[in-house]
Protein backbone atom coordinates (compact mmCIF):
# COMPACT_ATOMS: atom_id res chain seq x y z
CA UNK A 1 0.00 0.00 0.00
CA UNK A 2 1.64 3.53 -1.05
CA UNK A 3 1.32 5.58 2.33
CA UNK A 4 0.74 8.74 -0.58
CA UNK A 5 -2.47 7.42 -1.24
CA UNK A 6 -4.40 8.85 1.96
CA UNK A 7 -3.89 11.95 3.51
CA UNK A 8 -4.33 12.35 7.74
CA UNK A 9 -4.25 8.65 8.38
CA UNK A 10 -3.34 6.86 11.48
CA UNK A 11 -0.16 5.61 12.06
CA UNK A 12 1.84 3.82 14.81
CA UNK A 13 5.30 4.42 15.50
CA UNK A 14 7.68 1.51 14.45
CA UNK A 15 11.05 3.39 15.77
CA UNK A 16 13.42 6.25 15.71
CA UNK A 17 16.03 7.83 14.05
CA UNK A 18 18.87 7.68 16.92
CA UNK A 19 22.06 8.63 14.65
CA UNK A 20 23.97 8.86 11.81
CA UNK A 21 25.87 5.62 10.39
CA UNK A 22 29.16 6.08 8.11
CA UNK A 23 29.48 8.79 5.28
CA UNK A 24 26.59 7.41 2.98
CA UNK A 25 23.24 8.34 4.50
CA UNK A 26 22.49 5.95 6.59
CA UNK A 27 21.03 5.86 9.98
CA UNK A 28 20.74 3.87 13.02
CA UNK A 29 16.97 3.06 13.81
CA UNK A 30 15.93 2.51 17.53
CA UNK A 31 13.40 0.36 16.76
CA UNK A 32 10.35 -0.72 18.67
CA UNK A 33 10.05 -3.79 16.89
CA UNK A 34 9.66 -6.98 18.55
CA UNK A 35 12.33 -9.01 17.36
CA UNK A 36 14.03 -5.80 16.36
CA UNK A 37 14.83 -6.79 13.14
CA UNK A 38 10.96 -7.18 11.74
CA UNK A 39 10.94 -3.07 11.56
CA UNK A 40 12.88 -4.25 7.96
CA UNK A 41 9.73 -6.47 6.90
CA UNK A 42 7.29 -3.27 6.55
CA UNK A 43 7.89 -1.60 3.21
CA UNK A 44 5.18 0.89 3.68
CA UNK A 45 6.89 2.88 6.89
CA UNK A 46 8.58 5.75 5.92
CA UNK A 47 9.94 8.81 8.39
CA UNK A 48 7.28 11.24 10.13
CA UNK A 49 7.58 14.53 8.48
CA UNK A 50 9.50 13.87 5.13
CA UNK A 51 7.65 16.05 2.52
CA UNK A 52 8.00 13.41 0.07
CA UNK A 53 6.72 10.10 1.43
CA UNK A 54 9.09 8.56 -1.10
CA UNK A 55 11.89 10.29 0.83
CA UNK A 56 12.59 8.43 4.29
CA UNK A 57 11.44 4.70 2.87
CA UNK A 58 13.63 1.92 3.73
CA UNK A 59 15.71 0.50 0.54
CA UNK A 60 17.63 -1.37 2.86
CA UNK A 61 18.59 -2.49 6.44
CA UNK A 62 19.98 -5.05 8.52
CA UNK A 63 20.39 -5.50 12.17
CA UNK A 64 23.90 -4.15 13.92
CA UNK A 65 24.20 -5.00 17.44
CA UNK A 66 20.92 -3.71 19.51
CA UNK A 67 20.01 -1.19 16.72
CA UNK A 68 18.67 -1.50 12.96
CA UNK A 69 21.00 0.39 10.39
CA UNK A 70 18.99 1.46 7.02
CA UNK A 71 19.53 3.04 3.92
CA UNK A 72 16.35 5.48 3.58
CA UNK A 73 15.74 6.86 -0.30
CA UNK A 74 16.56 10.23 -0.87
CA UNK A 75 19.46 10.42 1.57
CA UNK A 76 22.66 10.25 0.27
CA UNK A 77 25.54 11.35 2.94
CA UNK A 78 25.53 11.90 6.44
CA UNK A 79 24.56 15.61 5.90
CA UNK A 80 21.33 14.57 4.64
CA UNK A 81 20.90 11.84 6.82
CA UNK A 82 21.60 14.01 9.78
CA UNK A 83 18.00 15.61 9.31
CA UNK A 84 16.21 13.34 10.14
CA UNK A 85 18.41 12.23 13.80
CA UNK A 86 15.33 12.16 16.17
CA UNK A 87 12.37 11.64 14.03
CA UNK A 88 9.90 8.48 14.25
CA UNK A 89 9.81 5.90 11.63
CA UNK A 90 5.91 5.28 10.96
CA UNK A 91 3.57 2.99 9.47
CA UNK A 92 -0.08 3.06 8.48
CA UNK A 93 -1.91 1.35 10.82
CA UNK A 94 -3.95 -0.13 7.65
CA UNK A 95 -1.12 -1.45 6.71
CA UNK A 96 -0.36 -3.76 9.56
CA UNK A 97 -0.91 -7.37 8.49
CA UNK A 98 -4.44 -9.12 9.86
CA UNK A 99 -3.79 -10.89 12.70
CA UNK A 100 -5.64 -14.95 13.38
CA UNK A 101 -8.54 -15.34 15.74
CA UNK A 102 -7.46 -14.76 19.16
CA UNK A 103 -4.31 -12.51 18.63
CA UNK A 104 -4.53 -8.74 18.47
CA UNK A 105 -2.34 -5.50 18.32
CA UNK A 106 -1.65 -3.70 22.21
CA UNK A 107 -3.36 -0.83 20.16
CA UNK A 108 -6.69 -2.53 19.57
CA UNK A 109 -7.25 -3.73 23.50
CA UNK A 110 -6.21 -0.38 24.79
CA UNK A 111 -9.63 1.66 26.16
CA UNK A 112 -11.15 -1.26 25.90
CA UNK A 113 -14.20 -1.80 28.90
CA UNK A 114 -13.33 -5.15 31.21
CA UNK A 115 -16.04 -6.64 32.87
CA UNK A 116 -15.42 -9.78 35.14
CA UNK A 117 -17.78 -13.19 34.71
CA UNK A 118 -19.78 -11.31 37.12
CA UNK A 119 -20.87 -8.87 35.04
CA UNK A 120 -18.76 -6.58 37.75
CA UNK A 121 -17.07 -3.48 35.73
CA UNK A 122 -13.27 -3.61 36.49
CA UNK A 123 -12.32 -0.85 34.37
CA UNK A 124 -10.73 -0.07 30.79
CA UNK A 125 -7.40 -1.31 30.05
CA UNK A 126 -4.63 1.72 30.01
CA UNK A 127 -2.25 0.10 28.66
CA UNK A 128 -0.27 -3.63 28.29
CA UNK A 129 2.74 -4.39 30.16
CA UNK A 130 5.11 -7.10 29.28
CA UNK A 131 6.98 -9.64 31.43
CA UNK A 132 8.42 -12.53 31.27
CA UNK A 133 5.85 -15.59 31.41
CA UNK A 134 2.81 -13.64 29.62
CA UNK A 135 1.58 -9.49 28.87
CA UNK A 136 -0.27 -8.08 31.47
CA UNK A 137 -3.30 -5.46 30.98
CA UNK A 138 -3.29 -2.64 33.06
CA UNK A 139 -6.55 -2.08 34.33
CA UNK A 140 -7.57 1.13 35.42
CA UNK A 141 -11.10 2.05 37.39
CA UNK A 142 -11.79 2.62 41.36
CA UNK A 143 -8.59 0.68 41.29
CA UNK A 144 -5.83 -0.39 38.97
CA UNK A 145 -5.86 -3.86 38.44
CA UNK A 146 -2.96 -6.27 36.91
CA UNK A 147 -4.56 -8.66 34.64
CA UNK A 148 -2.53 -11.63 32.91
CA UNK A 149 -3.57 -11.68 29.13
CA UNK A 150 -4.37 -15.52 28.63
CA UNK A 151 -6.43 -16.16 26.24
CA UNK A 152 -9.07 -18.67 27.60
CA UNK A 153 -7.70 -18.93 30.51
CA UNK A 154 -8.25 -15.40 32.35
CA UNK A 155 -9.68 -13.79 29.05
CA UNK A 156 -12.57 -15.08 28.25
CA UNK A 157 -13.53 -13.00 25.14
CA UNK A 158 -12.97 -9.97 23.62
CA UNK A 159 -15.00 -8.21 21.59
CA UNK A 160 -13.21 -5.04 19.39
CA UNK A 161 -17.05 -4.27 18.02
CA UNK A 162 -18.27 -3.87 21.44
CA UNK A 163 -14.71 -2.26 22.63
CA UNK A 164 -15.14 -5.26 25.80
CA UNK A 165 -12.95 -7.89 27.56
CA UNK A 166 -14.91 -10.59 29.77
CA UNK A 167 -12.32 -11.96 32.48
CA UNK A 168 -12.10 -15.17 34.76
CA UNK A 169 -11.28 -12.69 37.48
CA UNK A 170 -12.40 -11.30 40.91
CA UNK A 171 -11.87 -8.27 42.33
CA UNK A 172 -12.31 -7.59 46.07
CA UNK A 173 -12.75 -4.33 47.11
Amino acid sequence: MDPKLEKNQETLILGRVSGHYGVKGWVKIFSHTKPVEAILSYPECYIEGAIDLDDGKILEGRKQGKLIIVKLSGVSDREAAAKFIGLNLILPINCLPKLGDGHYYWRELEGLQVINLQLKELGVVSKLLETGANDVMVVQGENQILIPFVMNQVIKKVDLNTRKIVVDWEWVD
